[in-house]
């Protein structure tokens, strides 16, 4: 489902980034020239935030460095310039992955805003930014706030499309889909869809129907989500490794979408094709992400040669990018374990079982560590934005009581005015520190529900476990009670005969062969029990066979619980009462039931159900 990654606002950071590059060396964007974002107080900066802001892309940490040295020369009066260099440090510390520091510089540009340099191209972009950083901090309600000030400055400055309405909307669309706002997000993406015809850009009217696919994706509205991705397909004209880029993105959809609707093969030879593109464009997150999908895919085809390898390619992998993929695809990463988990529960694999339970815990208590993280920074970025207006607003009551003449009449006013003020400002932050302590809590809460299920789950595992060791050791002395009964029915024949041939005393030998008989009906009575004991057990392992396979009888069933338990036709005959020949035409019955071909093993086939 669609979700709010680093990686998304990465790439929208990125992509506003190389349209600001190309627009250093073109005339509008539909809104000012590019030479109105450098007017600064002093021009040699100019060439300065030139050079920064190609760097942003290829080298974002030697642009940081150098924006940090320029504001050592700068004074507060330069405010123009400086909000310049914060928004500027604020896009090179998001690419660094350095979102706190990014985010605070956002809030300092976007605290130099004036009325009058907000609606500018510079100003736009301040606001746009500031409300991005609130949005990957889980900040949903400022992120739109922000966002949609973003739209108004530019419907105010802009004469054409814009590629930055087109981002915003997309943002905006985006968490109206985190929220479940799904008629709101169509109208966001309505919205993007008009700025990028006028844009008259493939790859933007592309990615914004490929968008509008994945909402009705999100709303299992398959073929609908379908036609939009061939459409998108159908947009995008392939001409460089970029638009390959894009086209397997939407690639990877039309797979997802192919897994959902039960054509897994499909899938899983669309998701091959990403996987190896991307690897080879040096996406590792982007390839993992689509091997995750392919395990699924091979999953639903129950083909483990498949499945097997690919599982062992993502553990080198996440071995190798632990902390990268992580922050970018932790959603993909947290069906992948649950999905391990599952696979080792109903293989009986204990020891990978206990691993992965492990390594999925580590994963959780890390992914709730860096979402508290986020939370703190926004948190931390609101409480000192209140704090900053409150404190200019002081500043500005302080000036207007010194130039009124009539200050002292109105000081007590003033003294009111701050008070109230400051009140207001103690209730916001005390709300938002309790709004800190309840997500802690729930945060905490739900690691103790996962510690909770991981381990009843492998008790329950170590349970069945040692009750299927002990029934199996039952059926061993099951099948050799069955060669008892043989003998015992030889025995008496022999008994019988020995009688009619030596004339003994009838009353001496029908004593002793009812003896005899007692005893055995005492070993068939526990033979009964200890049949019902093992039907018992395997009645879990019926159901999901049933579940799978609702076309095989119930003696059938039974006989494929013996194949799991690893017993011979020999055997199966032994502790059923019946003959070898009807087993084995049993075990062609099911085949045949199960579409098996002659290359493939029943044996092998029901022990991996």
């Amino acid at each position: 489902m669609p979700t709010r990654t680093h990686t998304k606002l990465k790439a929208v950071f990125v992509a506003i980034m190389s349209l600001f590059f190309v627009l250093s060396y073109s005339h509008e964007d539909g809104c000012h020239t590019h030479q109105m974002v450098w007017e600064t107080e002093s021009s040699d900066f100019k060439e300065k935030f030139e050079h920064a802001y190609k760097l942003l892309i290829v080298n974002p940490k030697e642009a940081y460095e150098m924006l940090s040295l320029m504001m050592q020369d700068l004074s507060k009066e330069q405010s123009q310039t400086l909000m310049i260099a914060y928004w500027l440090r604020g896009a090179a510390s998001f690419n660094l992955n350095n979102i706190p520091a990014g985010y605070a510089d956002a809030r300092r540009a976007f605290e130099m805003l004036t009325p009058e340099s907000k609606y500018t191209f510079l100003g736009g972009n301040v606001v746009n930014q500031y409300g991005l950083f609130a949005a990957v901090c889980g900040d949903d309600d400022h992120g739109l706030k922000f966002l949609k000030e973003a739209v108004d400055v530019f419907n105010v400055i802009c004469t054409e499309g814009s590629v930055m309405q087109f981002t915003n909307y997309n943002e905006i669309a985006k968490i109206y889909i985190k929220q479940k706002k799904y008629d709101l997000a169509k109208e966001a993406y309505d919205e993007a869809y008009a700025e990028a015809s006028l844009l008259e850009d493939r790859i933007w009217l592309s990615s914004v129907i490929n968008n509008i696919g994945l909402l009705q994706h999100e709303l299992k509205n398959y073929d609908e989500a379908m036609r939009s991705f061939k459409k998108a397909k159908s947009v995008l004209e392939v001409k460089g490794p970029e638009h390959l880029l894009f086209l397997v993105n939407i690639e990877e959809n039309i797979a997802a979408i192919n897994i959902d609707i039960g054509d897994p093969e499909m899938a899983y030879g669309l998701l091959a094709n990403v996987a190896e593109v991307r690897e080879s464009n040096g996406q590792p997150t982007g390839a993992i992400q689509a091997k995750i999908k392919m395990v699924l895919a091979a999953d639903k085809m129950n083909d483990k040669g498949k499945m097997l390898p690919l599982m062992k390619e993502i553990d080198l992998m996440y071995a190798k990018h632990k902390e990268r993929l992580e922050r970018y695809i932790s959603e993909g990463l947290d069906s992948y374990f649950k999905f391990k988990l599952s696979y080792y529960l109903t293989t009986n694999d204990p020891a990978n079982y206990t691993k992965q339970a492990d390594t999925y815990i580590t994963f959780i208590n890390d992914k709730n560590k860096r979402q508290k993280d986020l939370v703190q920074v926004a948190y931390d970025s609101y409480v000192q934005l209140v704090k900053s207006k409150y404190e200019r607003q002081l500043e500005l009551e302080k000036q207007l009581l010194v130039t009124e003449e009539e200050s002292h009449a109105k000081g007590n006013k003033l003294l009111i005015s701050l008070a109230a003020i400051l009140g207001l400002g103690v209730v916001m932050l005390l709300l938002l520190v309790n709004i800190r302590r309840a997500q802690r809590k729930e945060v905490e809460q739900e690691n103790k529900i996962t510690k909770l299920v991981l381990e009843n789950t492998r008790l329950e595992k170590e349970r069945v476990d040692e009750m299927l060791e002990s029934k199996q050791r039952d059926l061993i002395n099951v099948i050799a009670f069955g060669s008892m009964r043989t003998k015992f029915q030889e025995g008496l024949l022999k008994k019988i005969q020995k009688a009619f041939e030596e004339n003994e005393d009838p009353k001496t030998t029908i004593r002793s062969l009812s003896l005899d008989i007692k005893a055995q009906i005492n070993v068939e009575e526990r033979l009964s029990k200890l049949k019902s004991d093992l039907a018992n057990l395997n009645a879990l392992f019926e159901k999901q066979l049933l579940s799978k396979f609702p076309h095989l009888s119930r003696t059938e069933r039974e006989i494929c619980a013996f194949i799991r338990l690893n017993l011979s036709i020999k055997e199966i005959a032994q502790v059923r009462g019946a003959s070898t020949d009807s087993v084995k035409m049993a075990r062609l019955r099911i085949r045949k039931k199960l579409g098996l071909d002659s290359k493939e093993g029943l044996d092998q086939f029901v022990q991996a159900i």
